[in-house]
């Protein structure tokens, strides 16, 4: 009977101990970059598969990080991305565990206790987070996949869509239906996500020889709580058509105009983006650019169960494919 590779004879033959072995193929803290390279070698030159790693005794702990702001009640694209993830999880008998970063934690760089736990295998990051909270997680050592934005961490892997693809669409789409004057709902410094997609817009305005008004981009959200609210007001002389970062910034918009008595889409026409659950709810049901949050749990495990078989992976950015959902809040004019 041939003699199956085991973890101790990796660390014998490179006089080091099981447990480095294990940390090394398990994609862990702790292991210096050329110590990795000379076990990953060892390991293929000695036939050991490293997933059998993970068969013997071995249960995937992972951890999936999202700001508060981005993880509310009455938002659920954040939630549905966590929840699907963690249906995926369980039925391959991984571990996860939701932690929520409140913004003092993460001004003050502070990680949750169990980002130091040994036995966590990798990181899910949903929703943005500073760049000195980003650096901070980058020391963990831990393999990590980004979702729904792009870091300047090479580190990381990520999983997004094309937001200023999506700006310059959704623009596109208006202006074919005849509508030059386009306001945004949203600000540029919510997130990276929101900065492109406006960026987009203006793109599209600017090649039909339009413009974005300052008056015309108003911000009805707080960055600190991630609550959206109607305390907000609205020029006098509006556009023919809004743009709004997100749906539930449309929810509250079609509210501020019925308040007003204008009438939507007769009156002026609304465009959001992310297709969540509120997108068919609201009167009229919104046209919505649908990210598909399943897509992102699905892609997002498969690329860190990739991740973890092969510590010296390259790491990827994996943009996903979007829709465009029509419904009654947009007309030709």
């Amino acid at each position: 009977m041939i003699k199956r590779t085991t973890l101790q004879d990796i660390a014998d033959s490179l006089g080091i101990t099981k447990v480095t072995v294990s940390r090394a193929l398990k994609g862990q803290a702790g292991v210096g970059k050329v110590l990795l390279e000379k076990i990953v070698e060892k390991s293929a030159e000695l036939g050991y598969s490293r997933s059998s790693l993970h068969e013997a005794n071995k249960v995937l702990n992972f951890a999936f990080v999202t700001p508060k702001r981005f993880f509310l009640k009455t938002e659920h694209f954040y939630t549905d991305i966590y929840y699907i993830l963690h249906r995926l999880c369980d039925q391959k008998k991984y571990r996860i565990s939701l932690q929520i970063i409140d913004p003092v934690m993460e001004e003050e760089l502070e990680l949750p206790n169990n980002l130091s736990d040994i036995s966590l295998s990798g990181l899910f990051i949903g929703g943005e987070l500073s760049r000195g909270y980003l650096g901070k997680i980058n020391s963990l050592n831990l393999p990590t996949v980004v979702i729904d934005y792009y870091s300047d961490f090479q580190t990381f892997s990520h999983i997004t869509v094309d937001n200023f693809y999506l700006g310059y669409k959704a623009a596109l789409y208006l202006i074919e239906k005849g509508h030059t004057n386009l306001g945004f709902i949203g600000q540029m410094n919510i997130s990276s996500n929101v900065t492109d997609r406006m960026m987009g817009i203006q793109k599209a305005l600017t090649a039909k020889g339009f413009k974005l008004r300052d008056d015309w981009i108003i911000e009805n959200h707080n960055p600190i709580t991630g609550l959206y609210s109607m305390d907000f007001e609205l020029p006098e002389e509006l556009p023919t058509a809004f743009i709004c970062h997100c749906d539930r910034a449309a929810y509250f918009l079609l509210e501020k105009l019925k308040i007003r008595g204008i009438s939507v889409p007769q009156d002026i026409s609304v465009l959001s983006f992310d297709d969540t659950e509120t997108a068919p709810g609201t009167t009229p049901p919104l046209t919505s650019i649908k990210i598909n949050r399943k897509l992102f749990a699905e892609k997002g495990l498969k690329l860190m169960e990739k991740q973890i078989g092969n510590p010296l992976m390259k790491k990827k950015r994996i943009y996903l494919d979007t829709e465009l959902i029509e419904r009654k809040s947009v007309k030709i004019i």
